[in-house]
């Protein structure tokens, strides 16, 4: 009776290794390259800094509104203006030896202060020229006539008389203060505006 051929043994690792890729040794094993790094997000442009606007420089006597100014200067006379919608303060200086007449030359030498309740205003006049400077809001400037250029010296109203002080002085007059004319809608206000011109 013929012997049974016996099956040839397989070498089980070999035979693992042939199918993963032949070789008795372990195939290599590719790494994954690493993920690339996701971009960096482009920083935001830094806003743009508004430059700040320099401070409007003031006109002499700017800075309280010409109706606060003038609301002080009646307060500081001990005037009431008893809530009058329209109350007014006038003043008028001439150099003429008597009472400042109401009508005057075109010529004459006169100073005016006008002062209501949402603003206040002089006039200078001398040799035919004119100048009249308005103060209303915040805001100082010529009203039709400014010959002596006298807009940017306009001072607080409370400081008037260091603007007629140098008109004097810069045009050798001088105004005769105890014969100023003054009037007014308020009570008791002539007598006291001339208690004030007089120690301007």
């Amino acid at each position: 009776m013929a012997k049974a051929k016996s099956k040839p043994k397989v070498n089980a690792a070999a035979l693992a290794a042939k199918m993963m890729g032949g070789g008795g040794s372990s195939p290599a094993i590719k790494k994954a390259a690493p993920a690339a790094a996701p971009a960096k997000a482009a920083a935001p442009a830094p806003a743009a800094v508004k430059p700040k606007t320099p401070a409007k420089l003031k006109a002499n006597g700017a800075g309280d509104s010409g109706a606060a100014e003038a609301a002080a200067f009646a307060q500081a006379r001990g005037l009431s203006t008893g809530g009058k919608a329209r109350w007014w303060l006038d003043v008028a200086l001439d150099v003429v030896d008597g009472p400042a007449p109401d009508a005057h030359a075109a010529d004459a030498t006169r100073f005016h202060l006008d002062i209501y309740r949402d603003e206040w205003s002089v006039q200078f006049l001398h040799k035919g020229k004119r100048s009249h400077i308005r103060k209303t809001s915040d805001v100082t400037f010529a009203s039709g006539f400014d010959d002596y250029k006298l807009a940017g010296e306009l001072p607080a109203l409370d400081d008037i008389g260091a603007l007629l002080r140098t008109l004097e002085d810069r045009h050798k007059i001088a105004f005769k203060r105890e014969h100023a004319a003054t009037r007014s809608n308020l009570a008791g206000a002539p007598a006291a505006l001339r208690a004030w011109v007089a120690k301007l």
